[in-house]
């Protein structure tokens, strides 16, 4: 009997599974991961040197709520924009001739027109990443699919580490610099908060009942 149970119980949690939809009514999470290059001169051996910068974060889409406050006597003026991007447990490793550094960004939001998410090394230098969101910014309607990829630049270049590796020994740091970098970025789709809720309890049920049919024995 409880043999029954148990098949039955499976029976039905699979065929429930496969009857959430891929998507609930909240915009999706995604992750990313990739690689950073950033080439300098030759003074490195082997040469030229290379700094590799390893990255990962999530993306979200959030309603942006903005506060104008308005002159005195008027209530504040909210202004909410749907489906704003938003870049959170930002982490990068950077690896070679500047420095080892392992820094965590900020959790922000980001311009949909621009798409730059700037992050540093604890020395100063600068990268800037354009993150390909997708959000169409006439109707603010969220992408259905988040096209993977992104590119960066090098926006600062101030330590001296950076400096003689990177620009030229001997000459200032730079501040705007904007030089192209080869940019490497996957984005997967995280599973849904709810979808993976549901698999827990069901694998705890079909758990619990076997336990059950042991000790009975």
């Amino acid at each position: 009997m409880l043999r029954f149970v148990v098949s039955t119980f499976t029976a039905i949690f699979f065929s429930l599974l496969a009857a959430v939809p891929a998507k609930a009514d909240s915009f999706p999470l995604y992750f990313a991961t990739g690689q950073i290059t950033l080439t300098g001169n030759n003074t490195c051996i082997p040469s030229p040197c290379k700094e590799i910068i390893n990255v990962s974060f999530n993306i979200s889409f959030l309603d942006k709520i903005q506060i104008i406050t308005g002159p005195p006597g008027f209530p504040p003026i909210v202004i909410t924009t749907p489906y704003w991007p938003f870049v959170s447990n930002f982490v990068s490793t950077w690896s070679g001739p500047i420095g080892t550094f392992t820094t965590t960004g900020f959790d922000r939001f980001i311009s949909d027109q621009q798409n730059i998410y700037t992050f540093s090394n604890p020395l100063g230098d600068a990268i800037d990443l354009h993150i390909v969101t997708g959000v169409d910014v006439g109707t603010r309607q969220p992408p259905t699919v988040l096209p993977p990829g992104a590119s960066a630049d090098l926006w600062a270049c101030t330590s001296s580490p950076c400096i003689e590796s990177i620009l030229q020994p001997g000459s200032s740091g730079q501040i705007g610099i904007r030089r192209a970098l080869p940019t490497q970025i996957t984005v997967t789709e995280l599973p849904e908060p709810s979808i993976l809720a549901f698999l827990g309890f069901g694998i705890a049920g079909i758990g619990a009942v076997q336990w059950r049919m042991r000790t009975k024995r």
